[in-house]
């Protein structure tokens, strides 16, 4: 997994002229899929998400499991199961059905750009008080190469994992280089998904 990881992320340095120090906790990151995302539009999406924000507050049920998309055999669903805390980074709507408007919210999978390895999911617009957002990825590893919309059942396959749901308008992250991940939502009691993205 490291190697291939490594591989893709000389491929991705050498295209990167203008970033600086790159720390060695960032790594294991992959080649940008870019075509596919869609401009941000508020400077506050590049701030780093702390746990003392409202964005990130996690609800009760976090640490609970919870089986409500799939068989109880192919799916994990705890905070713990999500990638990366706090992570730092310019983050952008992708688009082709991964993000999508549910009860009168806009709900995005959002893709970390500059480094290219983790997604998360928010509720941009119309997010009210009760209203829950989690990210799922799957345990289906790609091919460095792969990219783009998944179906179900392949992305199913073998299982995933939920990060979350959050009470908050944001999640943490989920790395998303060679799996794939989808933005979900609760609102009003209904649960809701996107399509699955392979970065």
């Amino acid at each position: 997994m490291h190697s291939y990881l490594i591989k893709k992320n000389l491929k991705k340095i050498s295209r990167m002229t203008a970033i600086g120090t790159i720390t060695a906790s960032l790594l294991f990151n992959t080649v940008p899929v870019l075509g596919q995302l869609e401009p941000e539009n508020s400077a506050e999406d590049n701030e780093a998400i702390t746990p003392d924000q409202e964005q990130v507050t996690p609800t009760q049920e976090d640490n609970t499991p919870s089986y409500e998309q799939g068989e109880d055999s192919l799916i994990q669903t705890t905070q713990s199961s999500c990638d990366g805390e706090a992570v730092v980074g310019r983050f952008r709507r992708v688009g082709s059905g991964a993000s999508f408007s549910f009860n009168g919210r806009e709900v995005e999978l959002q893709n970390e750009s500059l480094l290219d390895t983790y997604s998360r999911a928010e509720i941009k617009s119309g997010w009210r008080s009760g209203d829950q957002v989690w990210v799922d990825r799957s345990y289906k590893r790609y091919d460095l190469t792969d990219s783009g919309i998944k179906s179900n059942a392949d992305a199913e396959s073998q299982g995933w994992k939920q990060c979350g749901p959050f009470s908050g308008k944001r999640t943490q992250s989920v790395n998303n280089s060679v799996h794939a991940a989808r933005a979900c939502a609760r609102i009003d009691g209904v649960s809701k998904c996107g399509k699955w993205y392979l970065d």
